[in-house]
């Protein structure tokens, strides 16, 4: 997948899942946290959410080791030199990874970067829908062939 669809996928992706879980708790929590250090992650989860796990992370250290592995975390963002998001994925990830203390000045940065990219998006939704069905149909077509 092209980096520049991938990145307006998961910045569609974190503004719409912001958006929709502000009415219930929630953490933000990165692939990469998890993968290297699952057990604080869980800790970290359970305390600032007041969730009890079914079983501790001490009991189930052994299967959760065994899935959640730091070799699966294939890609390290910001790993490429050449990478230089645009200010908005830069924005967003800040506000996911300073973890904001006041919930109402993540919504007010949140809510301006969905206008934001809402309004430099909109008018490529119809092409890109357009390229992504031309997309299928051709690959679809060639595995027929």
């Amino acid at each position: 997948m092209p980096r520049d669809k991938a990145l307006l996928l998961w910045i569609r992706h974190v503004l719409d899942a912001e958006r929709d879980t502000r009415s219930i708790p929630r953490l933000f929590v990165t692939y990469r946290e998890l993968m290297t250090n699952w057990s604080e992650m869980a800790v970290r989860i359970a305390a600032e959410l007041e969730f009890v796990w079914p079983s501790s992370p001490a009991e189930s250290a052994d299967e959760i080791g065994r899935f959640l592995r730091p070799d699966l975390n294939h890609y390290i963002a910001g790993s490429s030199e050449s990478f230089d998001p645009a200010p908005w994925y830069q924005e967003a990830w800040s506000i996911v990874v300073g973890r904001y203390g006041d919930p109402s000045s993540q919504w007010d940065r949140f809510d301006r970067l969905r206008s934001q990219v809402e309004e430099v998006t909109r008018p490529f939704e119809q092409y890109f829908g357009e390229v992504e069905k031309r997309l299928k149909g051709a690959t679809a077509k060639e595995r027929a062939s």
